[in-house]
């Protein structure tokens, strides 16, 4: 479960949950559908 985790607060822990997040393994396999390329 997320509580296992160190450093992890409970607005985290929420923010997770409402991506469908609730253990470690889905925490691992959590794969963005789209991401930004920054250049500087």
């Amino acid at each position: 479960m997320l509580e296992e985790l160190s450093g992890l607060g409970p607005k985290t822990k929420q923010a997770l949950e409402r991506l469908g997040i609730t253990s470690l393994e889905d925490l691992i396999e959590y794969y963005p559908y789209r991401y930004e390329l920054i250049k500087r």
